[in-house]
C-alpha cells in the first residue's frame, strides 16, 4: 500500500447523500488544514481522493479538534451548511461521546448533570440552558470510561467541563492542572454517535462508529503502543501525500505518546531509534512497533538502532546496533537506498553509524534554500553530505561552497549531486574546519550571497585540536560568517539544542553583528512530522 492510500484510508465514510457526508475523522488529524498552503486535514484528504472533481468544497458543519475523533459531519453546500448548524444551534441533534476520564464520576448507569446549570424540565432538548450528562460504562481503580451527552442549546467546551467536574479528559493538557504544556500523544475524547431529523427530508438519522479498543485498555491502565502509533500516522498525513517526498519522521517520541522512541522513514526502509534513559520499553515493543508499521506502509525493511545518553560512552550493544545491516523486521536493505524530498534525490544509509545521511528536520529549510539561490553564491558551513548545497544547486545557484571537517561526509555530498546530474563546475567543497576557512575565504577574497550555518551543539576535532561548543562560539561563528556576506546578504542559522531558545538565537545574531543593521526576513517553522519537538532545529533567516 503506498503512502497516499494510507492516508486516504485514514479517513472512512459512514453515511452520505446529496447533501451531507458523515465520516469517522482519526484522531490527529485536523478538520482544517491550520498551516496556509499545506494540505492538512480531513477535507483536503477526501478532495484529494475525490481527484479534486468535486463541483463545491466541503463544509465542517461543527468543529472536532485535532486529537478528538469520531463522526464528523460535512455539508455538501452553503445551503446545507446553514441547515444542519441550525439544527445543531437549537439543540435539535443528539451527539454522544465517550470519554477516558481520570477519577470516578458517579456510579455505573447514573447519568449526572454539569454542576451549576439548569436540569432539563421535560426532555434534555427542552432545555435552553447547555448541560452535560456523564454516565458511567467502566470504572477501573485511577480512571473510568464515560459516555458524555451534552444537552440543551448552546456551546459547551466538554474538556473544559469535565476538567471543573474534577475528571478531566486522560491525556488533555490544555485543561490540566497544569496548563500551557505541549500536547504529548493524544487525548481520549471521542464523537461515538449522531442522532437528528434530515434537515431536507425529515428522516431520523443515526450515524454511529464505536470507540477505539484502545479505549478501555487505556482506561484501565494498560500499555497502549497501537493508539499511539495511530494518531501519529494520522499527524503525518501531509507527508503521506506529498508524492514528491518519500523521507520524513513517522514517530516523535514523547511528542507522540512514547518517550525515547523515534521512527524514521526513508522511501521503503524505516530507521527506529531507541534512546537509553527515555525509551522504557523493551525489545518486544519496538518490534511491535515494525510489525505496525510494515502492515500499514510499503516497507521493505526496519532497522534498529539503540541510541546511548551519552554518545562519548557508547556501550557495545549500542555500538553493533548502529552497523547492523540485518533488520528487525523484512529483509536486508541496500547500504545506500535513494530517496526523495521535494523532488531533489538524496544518499542515505541507513546502517552506517549513528546518522543517515539527511537531517528530516531540516526538509522545509532545505525548500527555503532552493527558493532563495538563483544567481547566488551560496556558503553551506557544516555541510554534513550537502544537503542545503545540493538544493542551492537545483535551485539555480551560481557556485556553491560546502564546508565540512569529515572527508566522508563531503565525498557522500558529492554523490548525492550526482544523483541529480548536477555538474560540478561551479561546486566547491572544502575539508576543512570552518573557522580556518572563514580565514582563507578573507585572504583570497571570496563573498557569498547567501549563507547557511547549522553548527552541532558540541563538536571535537583532531586536527587542527578543537572543541566547537554551541553556547561559547556561536556569536563568533555568525560574526566570522557575516565578514564574508555581501551587503543585503542572507543568513540562515539554526541550532538544535533543547535547552535554548530562539529568543536566545536572536540575541546571538545581534551580539555577533554588533552596530550593523540586520532584518529577520522568517523564523522558520517546524516540518508537520516535527512540530511539538523541543529538540529539533530552531531556526532564523536574517538579511545584513
Amino acid at each position: 500500500m503506498n503512502d497516499e492510500n494510507v492516508a486516504a484510508g485514514l479517513v472512512s465514510r459512514l453515511f452520505e447523500d446529496e447533501h451531507f457526508l458523515f465520516v469517522n475523522k482519526p484522531a490527529g488529524l485536523s478538520v482544517h488544514s491550520p498551516r496556509k498552503g499545506i494540505a492538512w486535514g480531513v477535507i483536503d484528504v477526501l478532495e484529494q481522493r475525490a481527484g479534486g472533481g468535486s463541483s463545491a468544497p466541503l463544509r465542517a458543519c461543527y468543529r472536532l479538534e485535532k486529537y478528538t475523533s469520531g463522526v464528523l459531519a460535512l455539508a455538501k453546500s452553503a445551503a446545507a451548511a446553514e441547515r444542519l448548524g441550525a439544527v445543531l444551534a437549537a439543540g435539535e441533534a443528539e451527539r454522544r461521546f465517550v470519554a477516558v476520564v481520570r477519577g470516578k464520576p458517579v456510579k455505573p448507569g447514573v447519568r449526572r448533570d454539569l454542576p451549576g446549570t439548569k436540569k432539563p424540565e421535560k426532555s434534555p432538548s427542552s432545555s435552553k440552558e447547555p448541560t452535560l450528562g456523564t454516565e458511567t460504562i467502566n470504572s477501573y481503580p485511577n480512571n473510568s470510561l464515560i459516555r458524555v451527552t451534552p444537552h440543551g442549546r448552546g456551546k459547551l467546551r466538554i474538556r473544559a467541563v469535565l476538567s471543573g467536574m474534577n475528571i478531566p479528559v486522560l491525556g488533555d493538557v490544555e485543561f490540566a492542572a497544569r496548563a500551557n504544556k505541549t500536547q504529548s500523544g493524544r487525548f481520549y475524547l471521542h464523537l461515538e454517535s449522531i442522532t437528528l431529523k434530515h434537515p431536507f427530508t425529515g428522516e431520523p438519522v443515526h450515524v454511529y462508529v464505536p470507540a477505539p479498543t484502545s479505549f478501555d485498555a487505556v482506561a484501565r491502565g494498560e500499555p497502549v503502543l497501537d493508539a499511539h502509533l495511530e494518531v501519529a500516522i494520522a499527524s503525518r498525513v501531509p507527508c503521506l501525500i506529498d508524492a514528491d517526498t518519500d523521507a520524513f519522521r513517522l514517530f516523535n517520541a514523547k511528542v507522540d505518546g512514547v518517550s525515547g522512541l523515534l521512527a524514521d522513514k526513508y522511501g521503503d526502509v524505516i530507521v527506529l531509534h531507541t534512546i537509553q534513559g527515555k525509551f522504557n520499553g523493551n525489545i518486544d515493543t519496538v518490534r511491535a512497533a515494525a510489525k505496525w508499521f510494515s502492515e500499514r506502509l510499503d516497507v521493505s525493511a526496519v532497522y534498529l538502532k539503540n541510541i546511548p545518553h551519552d554518545r562519548s560512552r557508547p556501550d557495545p550493544e549500542s555500538e553493533a546496533s548502529l552497523t547492523d545491516p540485518q533488520p528487525i523486521w523484512g529483509k536486508p536493505s541496500e547500504p545506500e537506498i535513494p530517496i526523495r524530498e521535494n523532488g531533489i534525490s538524496y544518499r542515505i544509509r541507513p546502517y552506517d553509524g549513528y546518522l543517515t545521511g539527511l537531517f528530516l528536520d531540516h526538509r522545509e529549510n532545505r525548500g527555503r534554500i532552493r527558493d532563495m539561490a538563483r544567481d547566488k553564491r551560496v556558503l553551506n558551513l557544516f555541510s554534513h553530505t550537502c544537503g542545503f548545497s545540493v538544493a542551492a544547486a537545483i535551485g539555480g545557484a551560481a557556485s556553491t561552497a560546502s564546508v565540512d571537517i569529515s572527508k566522508k561526509s563531503l565525498e557522500w555530498g558529492k554523490l548525492n549531486f550526482a544523483a541529480n546530474g548536477i555538474n560540478m563546475d561551479d561546486h566547491r567543497f572544502y575539508c576543512t574546519d570552518v573557522f580556518d576557512f572563514f580565514k582563507r575565504a578573507e585572504k583570497q577574497g571570496h563573498r557569498f550571497d547567501l549563507i547557511v550555518a547549522d553548527p552541532p551543539t558540541f563538536a571535537r576535532t583532531k586536527k587542527p585540536p578543537r572543541v566547537f561548543q554551541i553556547t561559547k562560539d556561536m556569536v563568533r561563528l555568525v560574526k566570522e560568517a557575516s565578514t564574508l556576506l555581501e551587503a543585503g546578504g542572507v543568513l540562515l542559522v539554526s541550532m538544535n539544542n533543547r535547552e535554548l531558545s530562539i529568543g536566545w538565537l536572536r540575541e546571538q545574531v545581534a551580539a555577533a553583528v554588533g552596530a550593523k543593521r540586520f532584518r529577520v526576513l522568517e523564523t522558520p517553522e517546524l516540518p508537520p512530522d516535527f512540530i511539538g519537538a523541543r529538540d529539533a532545529n530552531k531556526c532564523l533567516i536574517v538579511q545584513l
